[in-house]
């Protein structure tokens, strides 16, 4: 029998029943289903216009054809019902995965109905297979290059800048997190690249760094060394970020404990690179010093001042005239260019006796 193969799973339990003849049954929202996800604000109510879900609810055709669901288990959530008070819609959790019940043949006809209908047909559709996905939110944290030279950290010449936030929220269920951001210090290159380093050696007891972090828009952001400006974190090695978002208001039903602290990882490197291996424009007033102490022949400015630069370097050294003479001998240079030339006269005057009669 293909219903005992889901007797386990379904929300409901399976019972031969049929509806009368003529019956139009009328999609009803419950309580818990306007606060399920699947539901929730599919309607847009505001304050001003606090019967707007249901009206717009009531403005919707009838089904036209529907089944009669058996009785629901005792962990399902009936999300709508007939004006018998049927269930029509009733979803539940089963194990890793999610299950709905639908008794209904079709419901494109809302989409027909008004603008109202089609939108809410649209959004009432997403929610429903997005919330049967099972897609679970999950924490991210960054930085914007996995390498930073030390010395352009300590300068304010490089900045390290975190962003972190959370994905796979979706619109119709708004959650608002709060993020506990850490930095942690790793290992040294010089002990990740030896064999054995004695104790006294090791990182200083793993040293940790709390970051705060700013919400910008969606995404929560800080820059280094900005947030932690005593540098007594800023050494070589390599760095762990780490966060965890607390979710401190959810309205959402049937969401599992770990779903209320999400984490998440990754990691960059702080390198001391050689100061001659550095491009000269890494220390820009080291670079300035040093034009400064070749002048008059050194100049140091903005790209824009580039024309008045060249001109002081005009009138310093004006330009000479050189002039070179060639001279050009066809014997020499081009003897082949000669002999056609004469051929051809030859040939010409050959062409002009014939004419005259002279040969």
């Amino acid at each position: 029998d293909a219903r005992a193969a889901f007797a386990d799973v379904s929300p409901v339990e399976f019972t031969p029943r049929r509806n009368p003849d003529r019956f139009r049954p009328r999609f009803m929202p419950t309580v818990d289903g306007l606060r399920h996800p699947v539901m929730r604000d599919l309607t847009d109510a505001d304050d001003t216009n606090r019967d707007l879900p249901a009206r717009i609810w009531s403005d919707l055709p009838d089904l036209s054809r529907t089944a009669r669901l058996g009785k629901p288990k005792p962990l399902a959530t009936v999300l709508a019902s007939n004006q018998a008070g049927e269930p029509l819609l009733v979803v539940q959790d089963v194990g890793a995965g999610r299950c709905a019940a639908a008794a209904w043949e079709a419901t494109w006809p809302w989409a027909l109905s008004s603008d109202e209908g089609l939108a809410l047909h649209r959004r009432f559709w997403r929610q429903l297979v997005v919330w049967l996905a099972n897609r679970r939110p999950r924490a991210w944290i960054l930085a914007d290059k996995p390498t930073y030279e030390r010395g352009a950290v300590a300068r304010n010449s490089q900045a390290i800048r975190i962003r972190a936030g959370v994905s796979g929220l979706d619109e119709s269920t708004p959650a608002e997190w709060r993020p506990i951001a850490r930095l942690r210090y790793v290992e040294s290159p010089r002990l990740a690249r030896a064999t054995t380093a004695p104790a006294d050696k090791a990182p200083a007891a793993r040293a940790v760094w709390m970051l705060e972090l700013h919400r910008s828009d969606d995404e929560w952001t800080a820059q280094l060394p900005a947030a932690l400006p005593a540098l007594d974190w800023l050494t070589a090695g390599r760095f762990e970020l780490a966060v965890e978002f607390h979710r401190i208001r959810s309205e959402a039903h049937g969401a599992a404990p770990k779903d209320r602290v999400l984490r998440a990882a990754s990691g960059f490197t702080i390198s001391d690179v050689p100061r001659e291996l550095t491009p000269p424009t890494s220390n820009l007033p080291l670079l300035r010093d040093a034009v400064e102490a070749a002048v008059p022949t050194g100049f140091y400015g903005l790209l824009d001042s580039l024309p008045a630069a060249l001109d002081s370097l005009l009138a310093a050294n004006p330009r000479r005239a050189v002039s070179v003479e060639r001279r050009f001998a066809p014997t020499d240079s081009t003897p082949g260019l000669l002999l056609a030339g004469l051929l051809a006269l030859l040939t010409i005057e050959w062409m002009v006796r014939k004419r005259a009669g002279l040969t």
